[in-house]
């Protein structure tokens, strides 16, 4: 009747986009740009300091913004695994939210590690003190 009022090419019985799988997509993508922009940002904020600059508070944030991204990327995965079960929907994106946040889990793991591989064997920094000790 109204044919042309609809908004969309899509016939009525197809399935649509399954919900969950999109904001895990979106969650997961969103969660990894931030970190990878602040990570940046920490690293070029480093590079202009003077030596010998107090460098706690910059590796407490990442701390911090580290366990943000694990949980946001977990949230994420469990969201695409929920989205790949919805049976009459299409789980395109869901399948793309579960690879996404599984790559940034296992790049995070993998920086850790090395990061506390080269912890080891750099050694602790020097510590200078100021007087006649």
């Amino acid at each position: 009747m109204l044919t042309f009022l609809r908004m969309t090419n899509a016939e009525p019985n197809t399935p649509r986009h399954s919900y969950l799988g999109v904001a895990s997509f979106v969650l997961s993508f969103v969660s990894a740009v931030v970190f990878a922009g602040a990570y940046l940002l920490v690293l070029d904020a480093l590079s202009k300091q003077p030596s010998g600059a107090d460098q706690t508070g910059y590796a407490f944030g990442m701390f911090l913004l580290l366990l943000l991204t694990i949980t946001s990327e977990v949230v994420a995965l469990e969201l695409g695994v929920a989205g790949a079960l919805q049976w009459p929907r299409k789980r395109a994106f869901a399948f793309v939210g579960v690879a996404c946040s599984v790559l940034v889990l296992v790049e995070v793991g993998i920086g850790d590690l090395a990061s506390f591989v080269v912890g080891f064997a750099v050694g602790p920094p020097e510590v200078r003190t100021v007087g006649n000790h």
